[in-house]
């Protein structure tokens, strides 16, 4: 390691005489292809530079901005010919890749540079186009060979084996300039969207509205969930030993608001699931409904290019009307139930019961107090959900019947 940390001190020390005999240039940023990002080209913030030797020998370092003395690449290579099948020059040296911030994992080796025009097009500020297509004409490979690690008690890990680098054109003054001035408008016309949007979500008390619709939708599959448990055939409903059941609601939709302030719902999709009593036979992947209710306003949506995240939420704007998109709800109703016994005699109820406790007793026997009409023996269906009860008393046929004997003892 001592070894390592010496050759690397003069190649350090090699590297400043060249920077300071030498003609440089550094990009601010630039694109990269290697072997983890499958021919995508990744747009990097860290620091290019080229600095030439001789007339056809080249340093080429990678570093991160606040880094810049240790760069993450350091290549020095000379021209050794052109490759007339591939119209690409061909460049051969050293390299050092670092792979650890502290420089304590450093590989060195080889490398082998590819590029169809040579290196000193760099040194003009001949790059891609910033925001444009990235052009391999103005590109070059890199291609490591035999890179080695000497950190002792460390496994070799093969470090990147090929890169392709697009250096991006540094902006001139007068582009920065005229970028800044651009960004200022748009965030002053952003700026005055969202006062404006916002003043149209508070007329219209969307919150309010909001709550209206999340309300309306739970109270739907509530009563759903109950109509559900209470057609389930008694022995199907008593056979499930299952606690803490519930059921699920996903619902997300998109809301119009229009130039008069109208509010309504223009798409929406609910998932809604129910995996008890062998309802999720018929339903395996849960009741999914999704409708477009208003598809002229939903391909205006589409046209709109601005979109503003306020209070959690996504607005688009199209002159005077507004677009909240997407806006998700998910919901358990959780639910308790079961069939009890209830003798009454004289003024006395008498319950029994499975080894399941009533959560919500009290209410259970005041509803009996209050429904159950003579006396003898009574069966009732209590379902509480969400905290809310509901009572039904059933009347078993004989086969129901000797099973729920059965099941109260």
């Amino acid at each position: 390691m001592k070894k390592l940390l010496c050759m690397l001190f003069v190649f350090i020390m090699s590297i400043g005489l060249i920077n300071a005999q030498n003609q440089s240039y550094t990009y601010q940023k630039y694109g990269i292809i290697n072997q983890y990002t499958n021919n995508m080209v990744l747009e990097v913030d860290d620091i290019l530079k080229f600095t030439q030797n001789k007339s056809d020998s080249f340093l080429i370092q990678i570093s991160d901005p606040l880094s810049a003395k240790n760069p993450v690449y350091t290549l020095v290579v000379s021209l050794k010919g052109y490759d007339e099948l591939n119209e690409q020059y061909v460049y051969i040296g050293d390299a050092i890749e670092v792979l650890d911030k502290n420089q304590a994992l450093i590989y060195k080796g080889k490398c082998l540079v590819n590029s169809n025009s040579k290196l000193d097009i760099y040194l003009k500020n001949q790059g891609c186009n910033y925001e444009e297509t990235y052009d391999n004409s103005l590109s070059f490979s890199v291609y490591f060979n035999k890179m080695k690690t000497d950190k002792e008690g460390y496994i070799p890990q093969l470090p990147n084996s090929f890169i392709r680098i697009f250096p991006i054109k540094n902006k001139s003054k007068e582009e920065i300039k005229e970028n800044e001035l651009r960004n200022e408008k748009r965030l002053e016309y952003s700026k005055n969207e969202v006062e404006e949007i916002e003043s149209i979500l508070a007329e219209v008390n969307i919150e309010e509205k909001l709550q209206s619709i999340q309300n309306n939708i739970t109270d739907y599959y509530r009563n759903k969930t109950k109509d559900i448990i209470l057609n389930t055939p008694i022995k199907q409903l008593l056979q499930e030993k299952v606690t803490n059941k519930k059921a699920t609601l996903n619902y997300d939709f998109v809301l119009l608001i229009d130039k008069d302030k109208n509010v309504s719902i223009i798409k929406d999709k609910r998932i809604y699931n129910f995996p008890y009593y062998n309802y999720n036979e018929e339903h395996p992947f849960g009741e999914y409904k999704e409708r477009k209710i208003n598809p002229l306003m939903l391909s205006l949506k589409e046209e709109c290019r601005n979109r503003y995240f306020i209070d959690g939420c996504t607005y688009y704007k199209a002159d005077s009307i507004l677009f909240l998109d997407n806006y998700e709800l998910h919901q358990n109703i959780n639910f308790e139930t079961d069939i009890i016994g209830v003798k009454v005699k004289g003024e006395n109820l008498k319950y029994y019961s499975d080894e399941n406790k009533i959560s919500q007793f009290e209410e259970v026997h005041d509803w009996c107090s209050k429904n159950i009409i003579g006396k003898g023996f009574h069966y009732i269906h209590y379902i509480i959900i969400d905290s809310k009860l509901y009572c039904k008393e059933i009347n078993p046929n004989r086969d129901e019947l000797e099973y729920l004997k059965r099941y109260l003892k």
